[in-house]
């Protein structure tokens, strides 16, 4: 009876010995009870067993689709945050996950972020583009943000600290510098963004790469080309180069002549110079005339042309004395070509290492002798890059006339360069001088509200 309580894999068998042993003795009897008794608590544990394994077999399924999921949450936020790598910082980055319901709200988005990056940056050009006609204005400030994102990569590429170290064992000599691997990679991924805004990929699947190295490179290639899709600057400009039919040949000259110029400290000729400036301040102003060819009534001409290459000449000259002061205290470069500098024996470590310098109080900037011969041949040396400059804005001034009237409004910038003309010339053309380095005293704002005037006085006349 206790026996048919239990549950034997094989009860026939089990039967069959319990009715041939009754008559055996008690302790028989309870031996093979327990025989069956263990029998029958493998099988229980076998089956345990067997439901924890499956539990953890449907776990772990659950848990890699969740993985799954977080990683293409990861991806996607990914792509979307690391658009501006290759960009500006200026923006907040938390605006990086901002979804943009319509294209219309995607347009203003990325033109917001164009204007708010070329007021910070570079004012004098915000000011210019508020006086631009409304239908060019969006490409104005797209192509002005591609300009100040090109002209940050020498800058913010780490290249001045090297130079600044190597610089004590620099006496009069000028070494060429060795660019930055960052900055060439900025360089690269603005150089074929362009070339997808003109020719983008196209939809047939490439040959897939195997092997881990061929994975991470079209893994690579595929973030660095979403990265692209979703940079603001790009969007517009992208934007600017099919309504206004921007000519590729003018960014891909910016893109080169800047990428060249990373591993520039001082050009060697006062001509390539010269030729720095008609390949970036003249191929701006070039793209400026094309934004305002949407209206039907503009048409650029020959003489339009001369006139926007004397005044980018005459800008990108201007721009070199400008930057003199802070290029070569803080990033160890001269901008003053080396022809300029032996003409007016102008040592480099005057540049590099100037005597104490101060703003404040009126104090005198230099009291040793050998500091004010070097401090006049400096001054001969500006002045004389100066002239140059100004020659090339008369010869615009003189030439204005025959530049279409609505195309005029493209060279507001050479009322910027005019302007600095005039500081210049009354500072004795001393690029130590305070009216020249502080921006914050009285007469530097009643100067910038000249300018603004003068800024006013072009767009009304168109004549600057």
């Amino acid at each position: 009876i206790a026996v048919e309580g239990f549950v034997y894999p094989r009860p026939v068998q089990f039967a069959n010995t319990i009715s041939a042993s009754s008559s055996s003795s008690s302790s028989s009897s309870i031996s093979t009870i327990s025989n069956c008794s263990n029998i029958n608590t493998r099988q229980q544990q076998s089956q345990q067993k067997s439901q924890h394994q499956q539990q953890l077999l449907h776990t772990t399924i659950s848990s890699c689709r969740t993985d799954k999921n977080i990683l293409e949450n990861k991806s996607s936020l990914l792509h979307c945050s690391s658009h501006r790598n290759f960009a500006s910082t200026a923006a907040d980055t938390t605006a990086d996950a901002e979804i943009i319901n319509t294209p219309q709200q995607q347009r203003k988005s990325d033109h917001d972020y164009c204007v708010e990056l070329v007021q910070s940056r570079d004012k004098e050009g915000y000011l210019c583009g508020l006086l631009m006609p409304a239908f060019a204005r969006e490409s104005y400030f797209a192509v002005r943000a591609f300009n100040v994102e090109l002209a940050s990569v020498k800058d913010g590429g780490g290249l001045f600290g090297q130079r600044k170290r190597e610089q004590s064992q620099q006496s009069d000599e000028v070494n060429g510098g060795d660019s930055n691997i960052a900055s060439k990679l900025r360089m690269q991924w603005w150089r074929d963004a362009v070339a997808e805004i003109y020719e983008p990929p196209s939809s047939t699947p490439a040959k897939t790469k195997t092997g881990v190295v061929g994975g991470m490179m079209m893994l690579t290639t595929s973030m660095l080309s979403a990265s692209r899709k979703r940079n603001p600057i790009v969007c517009a400009l992208n934007r600017a180069v099919h309504e206004s039919n921007l000519t590729k040949r003018f960014l891909d000259r910016m893109i080169d002549t800047r990428d060249l110029d990373l591993d520039i400290e001082q050009y060697t000729n006062f001509q390539d110079l010269i030729q720095y400036s008609e390949d970036t301040h003249s191929s701006l102003l070039y793209l400026n005339l094309e934004c305002l060819q949407v209206s039907e009534n503009v048409i650029v001409n020959t003489e339009t042309d001369i006139v926007a290459s004397n005044v980018g000449i005459g800008l990108g000259l201007l721009t070199a004395i400008r930057s003199t002061v802070h290029r070569a205290s803080t990033m160890g470069e001269i901008p003053i070509p080396i022809d300029i500098m032996n003409k007016h024996n102008v040592p480099n470590r005057y540049l590099l290492n100037p005597p104490n310098i101060t703003t404040e109080k009126g104090k005198e900037f230099h009291n040793q002798k050998d500091d004010k011969i070097a401090d006049q041949a400096l001054q001969n040396a500006v002045k004389e890059m100066a002239h140059v400059a100004a020659n090339h804005l008369s010869r615009a001034r003189i030439m204005q006339g025959q530049v279409p009237k609505e195309a005029r409004l493209s060279l507001l910038p050479a009322v910027i360069g005019l302007n600095y003309l005039t500081k210049l010339e009354k500072a004795n053309y001393d690029l130590y001088h305070p009216d020249l380095l502080t921006n914050d005293n009285f007469s530097s704002r009643l100067e910038h509200l000249g300018f603004t005037l003068l800024l006013g006085r072009t767009w009304l006349t168109g004549i600057f």
